[in-house]
């Protein structure tokens, strides 16, 4: 199941071309990047509503 919700972040046409590793190292980081920095701004938000302490 997560596979999938991976997946879905990917543009798959492009992934499934011959991209050397290195591409798909920098595209997975990036993609790892994005999905932490949103993580992160969730928590803040959700940490205001409830006026949790820091």
């Amino acid at each position: 199941m997560p596979l999938i919700i991976f997946c879905s972040f990917l543009d798959l046409g492009f992934w499934c071309k011959q991209t050397t590793l290195q591409e798909k190292t920098v595209q997975l980081i990036a993609i790892g990047r994005k999905l932490f920095f949103e993580l992160l701004y969730q928590w803040e938000a959700f940490r205001r509503l409830l006026h949790l302490p820091e």
